[in-house]
C-alpha cells in the first residue's frame, strides 16, 4: 500500500523554476491541448512566458542526446509531470527494433522499459511528480498487463494483470497522479469503464451497459485523472449528443457541458475527445462553437463557470487542434 506522505526520489532533483519555467509549461499545457471553447465574452488569458529551453531528448543525426543511437521516436504525445519530469514512448530502443519508454527530467534520463520483443506495441505513457510512470503493452489486442515503473527501485513491473475481478483485456489511455492511484478506460468484452484503482482496489466510475446495466452512456473517450481521485471524460450519451463529465468515488458525477446534439441549448456544436482535469475539479477542453461555422475554441468550466482560453479566428489564433 502506497504512503499518503511520499517524497521524490533523492537522486532526482525536482525540475521547475519560480514563475513559468517547465512546471508552468506542464501547468498550461494541459489546458492548452486538452481545453475547450468558452461562452460569452473570452477571458483575457494571458500567455506565460519561458526563458529557458531545457532539451530532455533528441534522436537522430551525429550526436543523440539521452538516447542510445538509432532510437526512433514519432507520433506520440510525451507526458509531463507535476514537477517537470517528462516520459514518452520509443517505436525503436536503439537499432533493437523494440518499443520502449523513456523517462527524466532536468536534462537527464534514458530508457527506463524495452519490450521483451519487436510484436508489442507500447501506449503513450503517464508519469507523475515522483517519476513514477505507467503504460500499456499490448499484442494483437491482447494486452500484457498495466506497466509501472517505480524511480526508487529503478525497474518496471506488470502493476495489473489483464483479467482480475473485472475480467480487464485492455488498459487504454492510462494515468498516474501524485498519490499512486491510476486510472485507465479499460476494455472488458464488448464494453468499456472509467476504472480508478487505488491501493490496488478497483473501482468502476462509470461504464457502458454490458459493464454497468442500465447505464446511459454507449462509447467512453480518453479519461482524465486529477490528485484528487476524479476522472473527467466524453461520454456518448444512447439518447445522443455527447456530454463532458467529472466522476468521482461515490458513484456519482457533475455535468460539465454538453452538445447541441444532447441539449439544443448549448453553444458547443461537438468536442474533442480529450479533456484536462485540474485538482479543483475544472475541466479543461475544446469545443466547436454553435453558429460560427465551425470554429473551434479552448475551454475551462466546472459546470457552473465556463471561461473562455481562446477561439479560432480571434486575434491571433489561426487554428486550434
Amino acid at each position: 500500500m502506497k504512503s499518503a506522505l511520499r517524497m521524490p526520489p533523492p537522486e532526482v532533483s525536482r525540475v521547475g523554476v519560480a514563475g513559468p519555467g517547465l512546471a508552468g509549461l506542464a501547468a498550461f499545457a494541459s489546458l492548452g491541448t486538452l481545453g475547450m471553447l468558452a461562452i460569452g465574452t473570452p477571458a483575457s488569458a494571458q500567455l506565460p512566458g519561458w526563458s529557458t529551453i531545457e532539451l530532455q531528448a533528441r534522436s537522430g543525426g551525429p550526436s543523440p542526446f539521452n538516447l542510445p543511437s538509432g532510437a526512433f521516436f514519432t507520433s506520440g504525445t510525451p507526458a509531463i509531470g507535476g514537477d517537470g519530469r517528462v516520459a514518452f514512448r520509443l517505436i525503436t530502443v536503439g537499432s533493437s527494433g523494440v518499443a520502449g519508454v523513456w523517462a527524466g527530467g532536468g536534462g537527464a534520463g534514458g530508457v527506463v522499459y524495452a519490450a521483451p520483443d519487436p510484436n508489442p506495441v507500447i501506449t503513450d505513457p503517464s508519469i507523475n511528480a515522483f517519476g513514477e510512470v505507467v503504460f500499456d503493452q499490448y499484442d494483437l489486442f491482447s494486452s500484457d498487463g498495466l506497466f509501472r515503473y517505480d524511480p526508487l527501485l529503478e525497474k518496471t513491473f506488470v502493476e495489473i494483470a489483464p483479467g482480475g475481478p473485472l475480467g480487464i483485456d485492455l488498459f487504454g489511455s492510462p494515468q498516474i497522479n501524485d498519490a499512486g492511484a491510476i486510472a485507465f478506460r479499460a476494455a472488458i468484452g464488448s464494453g468499456q469503464a472509467h476504472v480508478v484503482v487505488e491501493a490496488g482496489v478497483q473501482s468502476v466510475r462509470a461504464g457502458t451497459p454490458s459493464v454497468v446495466p442500465g447505464s446511459p452512456y454507449t462509447f467512453l473517450f480518453t479519461p482524465s485523472l486529477n490528485n484528487a481521485g476524479h476522472v473527467a471524460s466524453k461520454v456518448q450519451l444512447a439518447s445522443g449528443g455527447n456530454e463532458i463529465r467529472v466522476f468521482t468515488g461515490d458513484g456519482a458525477s457533475m455535468l460539465i457541458a454538453a452538445d447541441s446534439a444532447a441539449n439544443p441549448k448549448s453553444p458547443f456544436q461537438s468536442f474533442g475527445n480529450g479533456v484536462g482535469l485540474v485538482d479543483d475539479g475544472r475541466v479543461a477542453f475544446i469545443a466547436s462553437i454553435a453558429g460560427t461555422g465551425g470554429d473551434r475554441g479552448v475551454f475551462l468550466s466546472d459546470g457552473v463557470e465556463t471561461i473562455e482560453i481562446a477561439r479560432e479566428h480571434d486575434g491571433t489564433v489561426t487554428e486550434i487542434e
